[in-house]
């Protein structure tokens, strides 16, 4: 019988190795081994995919869409999710206007850098410190950017929060080459976080060379987590 035992814990060792998804694979799965986010920002929802995915796996929380785009915030609101709350603008390190481009794909968009063309949208950029102090928000569990080479101006909005540990998970969407000029270097976000005391926790979505069919990565979203995650006291 103790024979049979041991086999059997054995056997439900080995079927929870062989069907949990492998870290890295999934960033809610992963999250939810350390954190249970109660509250959660995604910049740069787009139409609400994460928004979707994020409210499935942790059906408690409370998540702010922030989009831009008028086309695209219509579109999250359509979903009808509960406990989801969508803005219409775009996060910044300082507060006030942008001009946003439509890119290659006609559902992403991004911050134009050199002034309006024809057929920009006029969007409000606030910052992270700001919309939280003015909400009442103390803290943010995950924050999810993907905002199309804005990441770091985010972040710099974000700066008060970050210091303070207030944000415990932090994901960026990171340029992983030279060559690849419109995201924002890894280098560059792993600086910043790691000033303010986060460490690398772990890279998803992981994207090659496209436009060039080159098998190097292009980009990759890379999650940050806070001394509350790596070093609890």
């Amino acid at each position: 019988m103790r024979n049979l035992d041991r086999i059997m814990r054995r056997l439900r060792k080995e079927y929870r190795a062989w069907t949990t998804p492998k870290r890295g694979r999934d960033v809610c799965v992963d999250l939810a081994r350390v954190l249970k986010p109660a509250m959660i920002f995604d910049v740069g929802a787009n139409v609400g995919q994460s928004a979707a995915k994020f409210k499935k796996r942790f059906p408690a929380a409370h998540i702010h869409c922030f989009e831009p785009s008028a086309a695209s915030a219509r579109r999250i609101r359509a979903r009808r999710l509960g406990g989801v709350e969508v803005h219409e603008m775009a996060l910044g390190s300082v507060a006030g206007t942008a001009s946003l481009a439509r890119g290659h794909d006609p559902a992403i968009f991004h911050i134009a850098e050199h002034g309006a063309t024809a057929g920009d949208e006029t969007v409000a950029i606030e910052t992270v410190d700001s919309f939280c102090a003015a909400g009442g928000i103390d803290r943010i569990d995950f924050m999810k950017i993907d905002t199309e080479g804005h990441d770091l101006e985010v972040l710099k909005g974000a700066a008060t929060m970050l210091a303070a540990g207030r944000i415990a998970a932090v994901q960026v969407e990171a340029g992983m080459n030279p060559e690849n000029d419109f995201h924002i270097p890894f280098e560059a976000l792993k600086s910043f976080l790691e000033a303010s005391g986060y460490r690398l926790f772990g890279f998803y979505d992981q994207v090659n060379e496209w436009p060039t069919k080159q098998p190097h990565l292009r980009r990759a979203n890379p999650l940050f987590v806070s001394r509350e995650i790596y070093a609890p006291a």
